[in-house]
């Protein structure tokens, strides 16, 4: 497997020159992780910003009685670094995979500066924070919604962004879902299987469709 091999590729702002200059430079590793294997923790740098090339990756913490809760998710294309997490002495947060994943690294420490090492660092970055902004922002949004199902259609709402509207793919498992909405699973499902009735979504698997416009009914359940 080649270090380069387009591990920034679809990366904004970077151009192909730029990232063939940093494979060159020895700037960019390639790693590979099983399922829920940890790639990072506070105080750690896994080898500087990470760039997720396939599978999926959590943001995660564990509060005071061990339960688990995403705080954030990264597809592929999207990056973190060691900032990412919350620089916190109580609770722990971690970057751990939610499939098998392979990720690219760029140490811009390698980075000549002959060639603009802090304007390419900006890029990556610049690039990081808009997505992760975007994810932050959803997040909050589907946090405050009073109840379970509104939760879920305010979810759905915002994955239905797919070339074919009114169906779309979870990014991660029913499981990963309940903890991203801090819900207890055995009540989400439940709540799912209300709106299957009512006839308002289908679920298989990971594949969701809206039979109806999301908030359209029921949204006093949950």
């Amino acid at each position: 497997m080649g270090v380069f091999d387009g591990a920034l590729d679809g990366v904004t702002g970077l151009t192909q020159r730029q990232a063939q200059s940093l494979a060159k430079a020895g700037a960019v590793t390639v790693r590979e992780y099983a399922k829920r294997e940890v790639v990072l923790r506070r105080g750690e740098d896994p080898g500087g910003i990470g760039i997720l090339q396939s599978g999926l990756l959590f943001l995660e913490s564990v509060n005071l009685d061990g339960q688990r809760r995403i705080m954030d998710y990264y597809g592929p294309g999207d990056l973190f670094w060691k900032k990412s997490l919350p620089d916190l002495e109580k609770g722990v947060y971690y970057v751990i995979t939610g499939m098998k994943s392979r990720i690219a690294f760029v140490d811009d420490r390698k980075i000549s500066a002959s060639w603009g090492a802090h304007g390419l660092r900006a890029v990556l970055l610049d690039h990081m924070l808009r997505s992760a902004q975007e994810r932050a922002l959803m997040h909050i949004d589907v946090l405050g919604q009073r109840s379970l199902r509104q939760k879920l259609n305010a979810l759905f709402s915002f994955l239905d962004r797919e070339e074919t509207p009114g169906a779309f793919r979870l990014p991660f498992s029913l499981t990963d879902c309940a903890d991203y909405l801090g819900a207890d699973r055995s009540a989400m499902m439940r709540e799912l299987g209300k709106m299957k009735e009512e006839g308002l979504v289908k679920v298989q698997g990971r594949r969701v469709e809206l039979c109806r416009k999301a908030g359209q009914e029921g949204e006093g359940r949950g």
